[in-house]
């Protein structure tokens, strides 16, 4: 067999050809193309340029079309990175192209690095940090690799709102785990207690696509805007806040929070509300429903629409007044068949 005669345009062939059947290639991959490559382009990173692929190195990992498609996984590593998670892009020293966290909860950083592993198949490195005045560990999850680095730095996060389910689950546990929290203060006083989860951020488009997100599923939140706080040139930031039990029910069900202490307290919150019993003004029938404060409701025992009260107390008061309570039926009847 005779020796290979290359050109230019035949090593850059050859080159893109290995990259696409193996998604990496670097000097110590093909040492035969970098030779040469060496040769016709004067260096290695030259070679890259000239194919327009990125320049990779010896600590560069594979990079394959599945960490691509969009899933739970992918979801949930950008919406860490969107809230207490970040990117470096350091040229020099350690930690350089990598992707962070660094938090106080111990099973939010074990809970990561396994989403990590799921996704690329690769261990992030893990060690704990004091503070400086050495009160808190931090429990600080990295994963070095440029090529991941650059796919998370230039991903758009605007696409989210069209993609699968999974995926806008995990962006939304992801952010939720990193920037939410869960309030249940003030419980034994019904007038002001607080049953609500909450998410502040100073970036506005992350408020608009939590929003977009969360109606597609069906959840109602309250947006928030307080001025002179926040790390944004204008010092804004935003609240997001969910209430109602079918709300945080839905989200304690299906998103939740990694965090043991906000998912417990998101628990208390849940079973403190209670249900509510009504009563048919018509046929005297009691039963329990969801909290509500709508009381024009249909009745099953009546199959028909019905005027439903949820103050008992006041429903027994009137029954003992018969001309009181003829004039409230038929005030009540009229305005409910208007609404129908």
């Amino acid at each position: 067999m005779g020796k290979q005669i290359w050109t230019k345009e035949k090593l850059k062939n050859e080159i893109i050809k290995y990259y696409k059947e193996n998604g990496r290639i670097s000097q110590q991959d093909n040492i035969r193309l970098s030779a040469s490559a060496v040769n016709y382009f004067g260096s290695w990173g030259n070679a890259l340029r000239e194919c327009e692929l990125p320049l990779y190195n010896r600590y560069c990992k594979k990079f394959t079309d599945d960490m691509k498609k969009e899933s739970f996984e992918l979801g949930y590593i950008i919406g860490v990175l969107k809230g207490d998670g970040h990117i470096t892009n350091k040229k020099k020293g350690n930690g350089g192209h990598s992707i962070v966290l660094s938090v106080i909860d111990k099973d939010f950083a074990d809970y990561f690095a396994n989403i990590i592993y799921k996704w690329s198949n690769y261990h992030p490195k893990r060690y704990t940090i004091n503070d400086k005045f050495h009160t808190k560990i931090f429990y600080r999850v990295y994963l070095f690799d440029k090529i991941i680095n650059l796919f998370f730095k230039n991903y758009d996060t605007n696409t989210i709102t069209n993609s699968t389910k999974d995926m806008k689950i995990g962006f939304l546990k992801g952010l939720f785990d990193s920037e939410g929290s869960a309030n249940n203060s003030q419980l034994n006083n019904p007038k002001l207690a607080k049953r609500r989860i909450s998410f502040c951020n100073c970036n506005k488009n992350i408020i608009d696509i939590i929003k977009i997100l969360l109606n597609d599923f069906g959840i109602k939140c309250s947006l928030y805007r307080k001025v002179g706080s926040g790390f944004n040139p204008n010092c804004i930031s935003y609240t997001m806040e969910i209430r109602g039990k079918n709300n945080l029910e839905w989200f304690y069900n299906n998103i939740g929070f990694t965090i043991k202490r906000k998912q417990d307290k998101l628990l208390v919150a849940i079973n403190s509300f209670k249900p509510i019993e009504k009563i048919c003004i018509y046929c005297n029938k009691k039963f329990n429903s969801k909290p509500c404060y709508v009381k024009q409701l249909v009745c099953k025992e009546c199959n028909k629409f019905r005027i439903i009260e949820s103050n008992l107390n006041w429903y027994y008061n009137m029954k003992d007044n018969p001309q009181r309570w003829e004039e409230y039926i038929k005030k009540r009847s009229d305005n409910a068949v208007k609404q129908i």
